[in-house]
């Protein structure tokens, strides 16, 4: 792994921990469910998006397609694993949104999927750093910051 990746990587997860003692220290107690909801649901988006291959035969119905479909889901560990992870972090949101303001839990819970989406896939050397992404990835943690410290 290149150091610009280790640089960019630690860089972001620092925003990240630093808006997280933040929010907390303001009285925002939910915040620690919310940054582990974005990484169970943002590291394992990458992890099942590779774990899973698709092939389809022509002569196949559709009907077989979806059945296969089916199968190559549930005998791939490569993609249970994470879609079961993945699950574990959407309980946890449920039981955010039970007990915190829905317009708070929703929002936040995105922006970190997609911050910590764009740090594994950027780990794993899936995509590549640009202007585009770290505007991205900055103005999402701006916008959760106003939208932690408004309510």
């Amino acid at each position: 792994m290149s150091n610009e990746r280790i640089i960019v990587t630690s860089i972001s997860l620092s925003i990240v921990i630093t808006l997280t003692i933040f929010m907390y220290s303001i009285g925002h107690h939910e915040i620690f469910g919310m940054v582990i909801v974005g990484m169970l649901w943002g590291c394992t988006n990458v992890f099942m998006k590779q774990g899973i291959h698709f092939c389809h035969n022509e002569n196949d119905t559709f009907f077989q397609n979806v059945i296969n479909d089916i199968k190559t889901l549930i005998t791939s560990y490569s993609f249970v694993i994470p879609f079961l992870i993945n699950q574990t972090g959407s309980i946890l949101f449920t039981i955010l949104l039970g007990n915190n303001d829905f317009s708070l839990v929703v929002p936040i819970s995105n922006a970190l999927t997609f911050i910590f989406t764009f740090i594994t896939a950027y780990l794993l050397e899936e995509n590549q750093l640009s202007l585009k992404c770290i505007t991205g990835v900055i103005l999402v943690l701006l916008g959760v910051t106003i939208c932690q410290t408004a309510k």
